[in-house]
């Protein structure tokens, strides 16, 4: 592994100990979720965290965004905190985080982050919206831009690079066009859950519901139905591992503060 922090298996543990909360959380609120990612992948091909990983990615659904707000303010335990727009004032993600106050962090790969006041290990709650298949790329772009648009807003990235990056999702526009359908019956009548930011992991609804629990270390989380044609959508031959030199954490180091 390279550019891997030193505390991967530490951090991996305390991350199992936040997904299981947030699970029950929404378990117990009849909230459905699914893992996604990384998370789901190494559910899949390790039956639990990828070695190298130390994040964990949760998606929930656009029409159940209200109930999880409401739950997890009202149920994480104190040394869990629930970051998103009312919380941090600098928030400029389309979804919450769930963070550790136990942990502090540090991370080049997204260096953007660093200006959120948690620093901790996160539970990434991405926010999958559902839309018809035709409408993908509309959406995508248009959440692009709107992400671009809180950064700038917040101070967070120059006028030069907003608009370099509003360059990017122009471009980005003719080629997912080209990736999806245009307008048919088929792509008129099928919907697929999308996250905000890339077309390129939407998932059809069928794809994913019903839920499916899976194994994860040594605990079970639900995960989308068709495990093998999402994965592979995500990553092609999704069993293979990456070269060495792509086996890299997400965070530079992470320190445990108890």
């Amino acid at each position: 592994m390279v550019n891997s922090n030193n505390n991967v298996k530490r951090s991996q543990e305390r991350l199992l100990y936040m997904a299981k909360i947030i699970a029950r959380i929404m378990e117990r609120n009849h909230i459905p979720y699914s893992m996604v990612y990384g998370s789901f992948l190494g559910a899949v091909r390790h039956k639990g965290f990828i070695p190298w990983d130390d994040d964990f990615d949760f998606c929930i659904f656009d029409e159940y965004y209200d109930d999880v707000i409401r739950s997890m303010k009202e149920e994480l335990p104190d040394d869990l905190f629930l970051e998103y727009d009312e919380t941090e004032p600098l928030y400029f993600h389309a979804w919450p985080h769930v963070k550790d106050l136990r942990t502090e962090t540090a991370c080049s790969k997204y260096p953007q982050d660093n200006a959120y006041a948690h620093k901790g290990l996160s539970v990434d709650l991405y926010r999958f919206k559902r839309v018809r298949l035709v409408d993908v790329t509309d959406e995508v772009i248009f959440q692009g831009h709107q992400y671009m648009e809180r950064r700038r807003s917040k101070g967070l990235i120059s006028d030069s690079d907003y608009n370099r990056y509003a360059a990017r999702f122009e471009a980005m526009h003719s080629w997912f066009k080209n990736m999806y359908p245009n307008e048919t019956e088929d792509s008129v009548k099928r919907e697929v859950y999308a996250n905000v930011y890339t077309s390129l992991f939407s998932v059809d609804v069928d794809d994913m519901f019903p839920l499916e629990k899976y194994k994860f270390e040594d605990t079970e989380f639900y995960g989308p139905n068709k495990a093998d044609k999402v994965l592979k959508h995500w990553y092609g031959d999704y069993m293979k591992l990456p070269p060495e030199e792509k086996r890299v954490s997400h965070f530079d180091f992470v320190k445990f503060l108890e």
